[in-house]
């Protein structure tokens, strides 16, 4: 199994990894992936836990589930009108801290 698990990641996914300008991609950056996949659509974290395997919830909330963009937004946003109410509006809400944007995946367009 382990053979097969090499194969396929030389021969398809570190080459699109590559082609896609990311570099190596192996099957753990799959799990890293779909941890933060299922983070943003805001699947609960014992969800989460559970369909990654992991014995302790400090693995998956500490190691696999990064913060997203479009979540680090709205948290922003929704403080932000919480402060200024409707003056603040959605441009001072959708600064992205500068350490997070080199997490974003695909550029997500400003709501």
């Amino acid at each position: 199994m382990e053979a097969v698990q090499s194969d396929a990641r030389e021969q398809h996914l570190v080459p699109a990894g590559i082609a896609a300008g990311i570099g190596g991609v192996g099957l753990h950056t799959l799990r890293h992936t779909y941890s933060s996949l299922l983070r943003e659509h805001e699947v609960d974290i014992k969800v989460q836990q559970a369909l990654l395997r992991h014995a302790d919830i400090r693995t998956t909330m500490n190691i696999y589930t990064q913060a997203v963009p479009r979540a680090l937004r709205e948290a922003n946003r929704k403080v932000v009108k919480n402060i200024l109410g409707k003056q603040g509006g959605n441009e001072a809400a959708a600064r992205v801290p500068e350490a997070t944007k080199s997490f974003q995946i695909s550029p997500s367009p400003a709501t």
